[in-house]
């Protein structure tokens, strides 16, 4: 049953990033990610706490 409960939350943080990144980019390379700058994975990083800040607000 842990199993199940780490890949969900694996799956909910990566749909997260994916999200963040589309949010500041417009576009997300699935793949290969080495060639994204410290300075943008730290804007998507910021934006994703941002946002659970909001929900920890809203419940």
């Amino acid at each position: 049953m842990p199993d199940k409960k780490i890949s969900q939350a694996r799956e909910g943080l990566n749909k997260a990033k994916i999200e963040a990144a589309l949010e500041l980019h417009g576009k997300v390379e699935y793949e290969y990610r080495g060639n994204i700058s410290s300075r943008e994975n730290g804007s998507i990083v910021k934006k994703m706490v941002e946002e659970y800040e909001r929900n920890l607000i809203g419940k």
